[in-house]
């Protein structure tokens, strides 16, 4: 998971309470606000790889409104 190239934005992942989770961050500023966007996924999930796909795909498509 990372962000697309056309968007500020960092990706990490991150263990919490001994789970597992991707994190994918997006800054904009729009006039006098800062704005973050933070998306938060377990890397194993018994959903399947759709929904993981989905999710991230979800993701991107927020942050591609929010910025634009």
């Amino acid at each position: 998971m990372r962000p697309p190239d056309d968007i500020n934005g960092n990706a990490y992942s991150a263990r919490e309470n001994g789970a597992q989770f991707d994190y994918l961050e997006y800054y904009w500023f729009k006039g006098d606000r800062a704005i973050q966007l933070r998306c938060v996924r377990p890397q194993q999930t018994q959903a399947g790889a759709a929904w993981t796909a989905a999710f991230d795909k979800g993701c991107h498509a927020l942050a591609a409104q929010l910025g634009g």
